[in-house]
């Protein structure tokens, strides 16, 4: 099986449920000193993609260009995990959507160095 974002092949990485969401509610005081509730439904589920230490490796080159794509704030992207096609962005208000180590660490970096331990974070929108 394959996964595979905007292109981009990412095959190796898991799947990591972080939440799923579908009212969000905040609580305000009122002039008279009330509380009222808010509620809006919103459907989305916050995820991750997740490699490990000896699992998910990418390449450089592909680490990049994820890496560009999370810059693009606000950006929609399409990911078909294993043939379950759904659209899906970084999730940019949270610190590193896109984290990897290094395995080599050198001075003069190849563009076919690889990171283990990545962590893409995604939000998928209903």
């Amino acid at each position: 099986m394959s996964i595979i974002l905007e292109g981009v092949d990412i095959t190796g990485l898991v799947l990591e449920e972080v939440s799923f969401n579908l009212i969000e509610s905040i609580s305000e005081k009122s002039i008279s000193n009330s509380i009222v509730f808010f509620e809006m439904e919103r459907k989305f589920k916050k995820f991750n993609l997740v490699g490990g230490e000896n699992f998910g490796w990418l390449s450089k080159s592909v680490f990049e260009t994820l890496n560009d794509m999370a810059n693009t704030l606000g950006s929609f992207y399409t990911l078909d995990f294993e043939g379950d096609i759904k659209l899906v962005r970084f999730r940019t208000d949270e610190e590193l959507p896109v984290f990897g180590d290094q395995i080599i660490k050198r001075t003069n970096e190849n563009p076919e160095d690889f990171y283990n331990n990545v962590v893409l974070k995604l939000i998928q929108y209903f």
